[in-house]
């Protein structure tokens, strides 16, 4: 197994605990988060990186550090709703968007 796809089996494994530990949905989670049910699927299950806004967003709604959602074992922070509470700020979120799109596009010319 190559060292990429090992950390993203702890990071689909982190986001189906942490899922697991608030009770709640994929669809709710997807929706809070703005995405679709199969993407955040997907990213449970490791068949895709979530990539630097995913991990963003996820930690933001866990409330917990995107290096928990990496490397660590993650514990759920007590304010669920933090991504409603705190907006995020949206110049970040483009930008990691951005760079997500940039790394993809990279990754097919490599190909």
């Amino acid at each position: 197994m190559r060292p990429h796809s090992k950390m993203l089996e702890q990071v689909a494994r982190n986001i189906r605990y942490l899922r697991s530990q608030t009770s709640f949905l994929q669809s709710e989670v997807a929706e809070t988060l703005g995405v679709d049910k199969s993407t955040l699927s997907r990213w449970e299950s490791a068949d895709t990186d979530p990539g630097v806004a995913g991990l963003a967003m996820l930690a933001r709604f866990y409330d917990v550090s995107i290096d928990d959602l990496i490397y660590g074992e993650p514990k759920v922070g007590q304010d669920f709703n933090a991504i409603d509470d705190d907006p995020v700020d949206e110049d970040a979120l483009n930008a990691a968007r951005e760079y997500d799109a940039l790394r993809a596009q990279q990754n097919k010319e490599t190909i």
